[in-house]
């Protein structure tokens, strides 16, 4: 799937709430295959202008628009972060304040662990 699709799909589908994995089985249990007898209407998609991710009857497909038109920030959705490790090769002072927290979260949940596992030896131990 190319990027610029899965971003969109990401984003129309938590905007509009139906990331609820109940949600999303109870719409799929609607549109089970039909009975035998009868065929299933076959909706096709031009993925060039549409992106084919309603799941309301009654609602419409969103269209692309141009890239112009969405927030910059969509485009780094999907971009991985940083290892911690590479943001301290950089320097404490090199950082911005998310990557600060970031560093400062992912280094006390590592203390904790450390913490947790030596009280479970000497916990066993005795």
């Amino acid at each position: 799937m190319h990027p610029r699709i899965k971003v969109l799909c990401a984003l129309h589908v938590f905007r509009r709430g139906f990331f609820s994995s109940a949600v999303l089985s109870q719409q799929a249990k609607k549109k089970a295959a039909p009975s035998a007898g009868s065929a299933a209407p076959v909706e096709k998609y031009d993925l060039a202008k549409q992106i084919p991710v309603n799941l309301m009857k009654e609602g419409e497909e969103p269209v692309y628009k141009s890239d112009s038109e969405y927030p910059s920030w969509l485009w780094k959705i999907t971009e991985e972060p940083p290892l911690v490790d590479d943001l301290l090769m950089r320097g404490v002072e090199n950082l911005s304040l998310e990557e600060l927290k970031r560093v400062a979260r992912v280094s006390s949940k590592k203390r904790i662990r450390s913490m947790n596992i030596a009280s479970e030896k000497q916990s066993s131990g005795d």
